[in-house]
């Protein structure tokens, strides 16, 4: 395809029936894709990129996004920067299990609240597009508060939508403040370890 980096969907397997809500939300997946479609992003957990851009221009994952996450994120973004260009295997699936505690409105929310504060930290790392993030991030607030004021116009999983996307807008502007949402910090790994036990 010519393109430094390709990116495959993600399909999710469930370990348990999942509500309705989850399915919907775009949390477990990526795709599906067109084929060679063009993107403006990539995720570490299903993609190839070229060893010969690698090793010219050696980029490395940013240890400001150590414990936040969002890390593969502005990987992706500086490898465009770079003059990297990515595109969809549209083809080349790969599965994703969902265990039964991620299924839970506590961790979509987390997810949703960290995933804008990395938006909003990118926007401030890279000192572009700041404002129109910021915004975004209103947005986004708004839209959700609109969902959630008027439940969803009878449908509880668009209301459970309105309420990722509220805390979504809250974590874009979160990040201007000067927080960065520590997911991974140890105490969280431990925490989602202690869900995850058999």
């Amino acid at each position: 395809t010519s393109a430094t980096a390709v990116q495959g969907p993600v399909i999710p397997s469930y370990e348990t029936t999942p509500p309705a809500w989850a399915v919907h939300s775009g949390l477990f997946e990526l795709g599906p894709f067109r084929p060679n479609q063009a993107l403006n992003f990539a995720s570490t957990n299903n993609v190839l990129i070229s060893a010969d851009f690698l090793r010219k221009h050696q980029p490395q994952f940013d240890p400001l996004f150590n414990t936040t996450g969002g890390e593969d994120e502005e990987f992706f973004l500086r490898l465009q920067r770079a003059g990297g260009v990515i595109h969809a295997a549209h083809d080349a699936r790969v599965t994703d299990i969902v265990p039964k505690a991620r299924l839970t409105l506590e961790w979509a929310m987390r997810r949703k609240f960290r995933m804008g504060n990395t938006l909003g930290r990118i926007a401030l790392l890279h000192k572009e597009g700041r404002a129109l993030r910021f915004l975004k991030g209103i947005g986004a607030f708004g839209k959700g508060v609109g969902m959630v004021c008027t439940l969803g116009l009878g449908s509880k999983t668009k209301m459970v939508q309105g309420l990722l996307e509220l805390v979504r807008g809250l974590g874009v502007m979160a990040a201007f403040t000067g927080l960065a949402f520590q997911e991974y910090s140890p105490s969280a790994v431990i925490k989602d370890r202690s869900k995850l036990a058999p």
